[in-house]
């Protein structure tokens, strides 16, 4: 439900959190950027949580 932009990759929005998921410029791997303003615990989790889609 978050706001979804495709810049630069996936990018989602969300009011606490956001996160990127792209093809490497100049390695073959995929990178994920997951931020927030201050919330160590929330970025773990949410990192936790996108990988497991990713790894399915």
């Amino acid at each position: 439900d978050g706001k979804q932009t495709f810049v630069d990759g996936l990018s989602v929005e969300y009011p606490k959190w956001r996160f990127n998921l792209r093809a490497s410029n100049t390695e073959p791997l995929i990178r994920l950027n997951v931020e927030s303003r201050g919330d160590k615990k929330l970025v773990e989790e949410k990192t936790r949580e996108l990988l497991q889609i990713i790894r399915r």
